[in-house]
């Protein structure tokens, strides 16, 4: 299964009570979701880089789906200052092998987490989602 498969049966499963998808429309590296109220972009992205940055800059509500890799952890945690700053935002990292995923708004961890221990609660969460044991 590959991240943009992945990644429309998550959406799809997720509406299933709401019933609020309206349609939704792929252009490469993006699908946009057009639900009843609002419209929800999915950026696809198997290995975080700056073109991330710009996309997220953009209004409306973003979602960054990456594989769950330790390199997309480091990029996540090396560019949170600017990341934590942008409401809307979630980042999905995901395993499609075994169907593992974890979802992080950075905003509104922000508000929750002590800057001293967020390295550590962001390795905790991802170590404890994809049962990584050495990062």
């Amino acid at each position: 299964m590959t991240l943009k498969e992945w990644t429309v049966h998550f959406v799809k499963n997720k509406d299933l009570l709401q019933k609020k998808l309206v349609s939704f429309e792929e252009k490469d590296d993006l699908i946009v979701f057009h639900f009843k109220n609002v419209d929800k972009e999915y950026l696809l992205v198997e290995n975080l880089n700056e073109s991330v940055l710009s996309f997220v800059k953009h209004p409306g509500f973003k979602n960054v789906v990456c594989s769950a890799k330790k390199e997309n952890l480091k990029f996540l945690i090396d560019n949170w200052t600017e990341l934590k700053k942008i409401e809307n935002l979630s980042f999905v990292f995901v395993n499609v092998r075994n169907n593992a995923c974890w979802i992080i708004n950075s905003f509104v961890h922000n508000k929750i987490c002590d800057d001293s221990s967020l390295v550590l609660g962001l390795k905790s969460m991802y170590s404890n989602t994809f049962q990584a044991q050495d990062y």
